[in-house]
């Protein structure tokens, strides 16, 4: 009888194996072709502008608060960059975003409100976290150790995130969400986010974060940022291909 019940068991566990390696399977073969999809579609959308120097744009706060201020709820230490990011993303003019800091790993993040996912689609809020502090090894990205330009730059790939969600549905999310675990799909993921940046105009400014991120950060964090992310070759590779 042993024997018997061990390999009844041993079944079972096999069984349960093969249904949950067909789900994560089904998971990753969704969110593969989500991303496959993005890629057919990115364009430009914007000019791009070869450098955003910050005295020059500070008498202009008020104009762009009134052109992309609308529905945001901004940080006064970052409106600036924040404005000048946002003017890339046209789409984004009207959407609700609300941007807060709070200590995090990752030096930005951008989400759908979670609770109002709940709701219908056109009363979806976005946030952006902008990280206050990290581990010691990403301090030194932190959006408020970078320069002005990276600044911009890292700001509109955070947007780029949010404009990508504006046609997603709460299942899509969590398909995103599930897939993010897989180095495979957050590299595709997280450099399509990158091109789309880019194809917004924000090309230099993304290219001016990578290169100082890649200054200030340790040999083992600059190897894995590569992984997910272009490098500043790639970026401006598709620079050229695209401007």
């Amino acid at each position: 009888m042993y024997p018997v019940y061990l390999f009844r068991k041993a079944s079972k566990l096999l069984m349960a194996g093969a249904i949950l390696t067909l789900f994560f399977a089904g998971i990753y073969v969704a969110g593969k072709s989500l991303i496959e999809a993005e890629s057919l579609v990115l364009q430009k959308y914007q000019m791009p502008v070869a450098k955003y120097i910050q005295a020059d744009w500070e008498p202009c706060i008020d104009s762009l608060r009134e052109l992309y201020g609308k529905n945001k709820q901004l940080i006064k230490a970052y409106e600036l960059q924040i404005l000048l990011a946002l003017s890339h993303y046209p789409e984004l003019k009207e959407i609700p975003i609300h941007y807060y800091q709070e200590e995090a790993f990752l030096p930005l993040a951008s989400r759908p409100e979670p609770f109002r996912m709940l709701y219908s689609k056109q009363n979806w809020q976005y946030n952006v976290i902008i990280s206050t502090k990290s581990i010691e090894a990403m301090e030194p990205i932190l959006v408020k150790n970078l320069p002005f330009e990276a600044q911009v730059g890292i700001i509109g790939h955070e947007l780029a995130h949010t404009s990508y969600y504006l046609d997603k549905s709460v299942w899509q999310m969590i398909l995103i969400g599930l897939n993010y675990i897989f180095p495979d799909f957050r590299a595709d993921f997280e450099k399509n986010t990158d091109r789309r940046t880019i194809a917004h105009g924000l090309g230099w400014q993304l290219l001016s974060y990578a290169h100082y991120a890649r200054q200030v950060m340790p040999y083992e964090e600059t190897s894995l940022g590569s992984k997910y992310y272009l490098s500043p070759a790639e970026i401006e590779l598709q620079i050229n291909q695209t401007y």
